[in-house]
């Protein structure tokens, strides 16, 4: 048997996500704002990604712990940013979304985001 690996929980998620549960996906935008750097004065654009996610309810845990989020977003972590390290927001099938909770697992291999619409 195969110990696990990141490598191997990204492997499945991109299975899971781009092929098994791939009819599914819609598309969201997510935009990073600009950082100012307090010490230096210097400001980082923000960026735009263009990716993809699965919507699905949230979890009887996640549903008491963050009562003003309705479902969650699952997002494969390909080329995005640490979202729990940037202010940004999202749109999912064009509706803007306000962002209740960025969690990322283990093996970075994808994000959840609780939202509200």
């Amino acid at each position: 048997m195969t110990n696990p690996t990141p490598a191997l929980f990204k492997n499945i998620a991109d299975t899971l996500i781009n092929g098994t549960f791939g009819a599914f996906k819609k598309p969201l935008i997510v935009t990073t704002n600009d950082t100012r750097n307090p010490d230096t004065g210097v400001i980082t654009a923000g960026a735009t990604y263009n990716v993809e996610a699965i919507r699905t309810s949230l979890s009887y845990s996640e549903s008491q712990q963050y009562a003003e989020a309705e479902f969650a977003l699952i997002v494969e972590n390909v080329g995005l940013p640490s979202l729990t390290a940037v202010d940004f927001s999202c749109a999912f099938d064009g509706a803007q979304l306000s962002i209740i909770n960025a969690s990322v697992d283990g093996a970075d291999a994808a994000w959840r985001l609780l939202c509200r619409q």
